[in-house]
């Protein structure tokens, strides 16, 4: 199977059920989703993955969102979009690639972890704050945001 990673320019509305696997506030995901830079990922012409980037500070790009649709999963897509992110980046002359997850996202802490981001810090209360209803994965309720990030 081939796939294709392309930068998305129009009508960004088509990408917004995809960016809410990741990110379930769907006023939340609205608020970033004309900002920045929006990556999709097509297996053959169907639509698995997406991704999108914004600049953080100038010395700094930060995965705001990426997400597989759940039929493409486990196929090292994620690790495709994460790949176009730290080549995207360094292009565009950031320094430092940077991403913030829920503390009970815990295969999502491995796989940027296992990629070799590490800790920066921790938002505290981040999705009890700003989220309407409450999230709960792998048996714990999300509550902070855990930033982590890695050099370019």
């Amino acid at each position: 199977m081939s796939t294709q990673i392309g930068l998305v320019e129009g009508n960004r509305e088509d990408y917004l059920d995809l960016l809410m696997l990741a990110d379930p506030e769907e006023a939340v995901v609205r608020a970033y989703l004309d900002q920045g830079w929006l990556f999709a990922l097509y297996e053959e012409a169907e639509l698995a993955g997406v991704m999108l980037l914004l600049e953080h500070d100038p010395q700094t790009l930060e995965i705001k969102n990426i997400a597989v649709s759940e039929q493409a999963q486990n196929k090292g897509y994620g690790k495709q979009l994460l790949a176009k992110a730290k080549s995207f980046g360094q292009k565009q002359g950031y320094h430092t690639l940077m991403v913030g997850t829920g503390n009970s996202s815990l295969p999502v802490l491995f796989f940027y972890q296992k990629a070799g981001f590490r800790f920066r810090s921790v938002i505290r209360n981040f999705f009890i704050d700003n989220y309407k209803e409450p999230i709960f994965e792998n048996g714990l309720q999300c509550t902070e945001m855990l930033i982590l990030d890695q050099a370019l």
